[in-house]
């Protein structure tokens, strides 16, 4: 007897072979031997938590592109006061959130902790530098390029939660970061090839690439900062946004005294037409903020 698969001509006892017969499917018509298998989620991915957290995650990065896209007009209409633009944000985080833990009453306790406030400090300043090297890095690139390279934030907050809070990650998370960094480091040589091809004034995309990864190393700080405090139950919520937005509003509104002073009121005069148009970016800008 000879042995033959479902689609082969098959021997019977009385001798002789018969074709295979075929198989009806769909509409009638001959169903193919290799059927793909059902695709499934696994048991317990989309339940409402994770659907929930995929939702404030797109919402974070529409925000996100937000602050890019206001900070790239104003950079458009002329306007250099990187420091004014964050203390605005930072301002008005600060009230609201202040306002926020005072009705909760954790303000009291956020204001006895002095060692707190002193991380505080230092955390808030971290954030508004990061935040203006950020803002500055629009001057010299692509709104493209700096939202590609914010993503080098993700490897460095992996190194740094694994040496400070000994976070363990998988194969895949890995892969990952290495993957993101690979992108990373081609978009900065093409930067650095095209400056060196390219060399038109006022376009220095190497420069602002630069100034972007100095922002996503302090912001990284940041971030392993405020998971340590959160997950650990040392603040709230309302205590972390208003305890680091005050200090980062002082450093900024300072820096813009000292160094920024009549730089933006050359580029925001009304008679270059450009001063309700800054005024609606910054606007938008701290709205996406908050």
């Amino acid at each position: 007897m000879m042995c033959a698969g479902p689609g082969y001509a098959r021997s019977t006892p009385t001798g002789g072979f018969h074709p295979p017969q075929a198989k009806r499917g769909c509409g009638g018509g001959l169903r193919c031997a290799f059927s793909l298998p059902q695709l499934r989620p696994p048991d317990g991915l989309l339940t409402p938590a994770t659907l929930a957290t995929l939702a404030l995650g797109q919402l974070l990065a529409l925000l996100l592109t937000g602050t890019g896209i206001m900070s790239e007009l104003l950079a458009d209409a002329g306007f250099r006061a990187p420091m004014l633009q964050s203390f605005l944000a930072y301002a008005a985080i600060a009230v609201l959130w202040s306002a926020a833990a005072w009705v909760r009453g954790e303000l009291a306790s956020l204001l006895a902790n002095r060692r707190l406030l002193a991380l505080f400090a230092l955390l808030g300043t971290i954030d508004a530098e990061a935040t203006f090297a950020a803002v500055s890095a629009y001057r010299y690139t692509s709104l493209f390029s700096v939202q590609l390279l914010d993503s080098m934030t993700v490897p460095m907050v992996m190194a740094l939660s694994y040496l400070a809070l000994r976070m363990r990650y998988t194969c895949g998370h890995v892969a990952g970061a290495v993957i993101c960094m690979c992108g990373i480091f081609a978009l900065i040589f093409h930067d650095a090839a095209m400056e060196g091809w390219e060399a038109t004034a006022g376009q220095h995309s190497l420069i602002g690439d630069l100034w972007m990864l100095a922002a996503t190393a302090l912001y990284a700080l940041s971030n392993v900062a405020q998971e340590a405090l959160l997950k650990g139950h040392t603040v709230t919520q309302a205590q972390w946004l208003a305890g680091l937005a005050v200090p980062a509003a002082a450093v900024s509104g300072l820096q813009h005294l000292l160094l920024e002073r009549g730089v933006d009121s050359d580029s925001t005069t009304a008679a270059d037409g450009r001063q309700q148009k800054v005024g609606l970016c910054l606007a938008g800008f701290a709205s996406c903020q908050l």
